[in-house]
């Protein structure tokens, strides 16, 4: 508090040289209110925060400081696999997974990632596995980033049931088709498609 009961504010710097004051940060009445700030530093580590009072008559304080322990934020992996007989490909919204190709993100601190699969053509998404297990194939695969995460897709190759063409020819003449598989000059013949 102030001795004289004057509003007081405070500088504040974040380096020892006191060259700059880097913030200016305002308290009200003669109590001491708290006046949040943020500060981002690079890595982890310990930093000192220097402090000095000013009140509205103009009389400066000295510098105090105080020193704080910076602590990493943690970073999680997002990873991609993609399986089975058929082919197709799973994105990531937000993000940068594509794959096949980019099947891995890193560096990912929060949130909830979405994972999309795109079945080629002749392709169906079969199932998700690893930490999609149990998301039905009809539906995205949401992941919470609190830790890293591995979503897996199977693409299965659809399997269309072939057809028999019965071709009779009755009298003169042939039949013949495109795609190759029915030549038939006289009587009776048949192929698959």
């Amino acid at each position: 508090t102030d001795p004289e009961g004057d509003n007081l504010h405070y500088n504040i710097d974040f380096d020892s040289d006191h060259s700059s004051v880097d913030l200016v940060t305002g308290v009200t009445g003669s109590g001491v209110t708290s006046a949040p700030f943020n500060k981002s530093y690079a890595s982890a580590g310990t930093y000192t925060i220097y402090a000095q009072a000013v009140d509205t008559s103009g009389a400066v304080s000295g510098w105090g400081s105080k020193d704080i322990t910076v602590n990493a934020i943690p970073t999680y992996a997002l990873n991609v696999s993609v399986l089975g007989g058929g082919t197709g490909t799973v994105t990531s919204a937000p993000g940068t997974v594509s794959c096949p190709g980019t099947c891995s993100q890193t560096g990912i601190t929060s949130g909830t990632y979405v994972l999309h699969a795109t079945p080629s053509g002749g392709s169906t998404l079969a199932s998700w596995g690893g930490d999609c297990a149990g998301t039905p194939i009809s539906s995205d695969c949401s992941l919470n980033m609190n830790a890293s995460r591995f979503g897996v897709a199977t693409f299965d190759a659809v399997v269309i049931p072939k057809k028999t063409l019965g071709v009779s020819v009755v009298g003169n003449g042939s039949v013949s088709s495109s795609p190759a598989g029915i030549s038939c000059p006289a009587g009776s013949c048949s192929a698959q498609y």
